[in-house]
């Protein structure tokens, strides 16, 4: 939504999720982004918040988190 007036304003930070792949996207916009290098974890805030709410988030490999981001979302409540 408004692409083209954020990627004016500022350039953007991008953790790439599993399986995407970045062809896709014009050179308009990779121009305006820094694609950083991570761990990629195949679970969406949708995922996150469904987890906890069934008390299964960080419990299988593919949605596990660390210990201490899981601290921080228990501490603030976040996903709740």
């Amino acid at each position: 939504y408004k692409y083209k007036e954020i990627l004016k304003r500022t350039d953007l930070i991008v953790a790439e999720r599993p399986g995407y792949n970045r062809d896709s996207v014009s050179d308009e916009i990779l121009e305006s982004v820094i694609i950083v290098d991570h761990h990629p974890v195949k679970a969406s805030s949708t995922d996150v918040r469904q987890g906890l709410q069934e008390g299964l988030f960080g419990r299988d490999e593919e949605t596990e988190v660390p210990e201490s981001v899981q601290k921080y979302i228990d501490e603030k409540e976040l996903y709740r």
